[in-house]
């Protein structure tokens, strides 16, 4: 649906992978998972999604369950791509072929840091300016 359409903020899915920089995959978490009633507005119904099959453990050893299947990618309004393993780090086809399906039917695709190399990886930035982690 055409970002012009949308009434709602609908399906936001988070993606985790293994050795998942936590600083920025806590960002989507905590401005997106929190309930904001006092904003008086609808709020997104935000989901966790394996980006790789088998158990997802963030930097430090830290554990993350995912909360929806990876089904759940291809029925989300916004996916967000929180930084990724390293920025020379290829992605998973599988991933990619979701993101490529989820812009082509008008879901917003949103990175922090070094997500946008996942973007860029998947061709959704092919011909346009990015930018990513300072230190890349």
């Amino acid at each position: 649906m055409p970002p012009s359409q949308r009434r709602t903020p609908g399906l936001l899915a988070i993606l985790a992978y293994r050795d998942l920089h936590l600083f920025e995959y806590a960002i989507a978490v905590e401005v997106f998972m929190l309930e904001r009633p006092d904003l008086g507005v609808p709020w997104y119904h935000s989901v966790i999604v394996a980006a790789e099959p088998g158990p997802i453990r963030g930097i430090g050893g830290t554990l993350i369950r995912p909360t929806a299947e990876w089904s759940a990618l291809a029925r989300a309004d916004t996916i967000i791509v929180p930084g990724w393993v390293r920025f020379d780090a290829p992605i998973p086809v599988r991933l990619a072929t979701a993101l490529r399906a989820a812009h082509a039917r008008g879901a917003r695709i949103v990175s922090i840091c070094s997500g946008a190399y996942v973007l860029a990886d998947a061709g959704l930035l092919d011909g346009r300016r990015a930018t990513t982690h300072w230190m890349y």
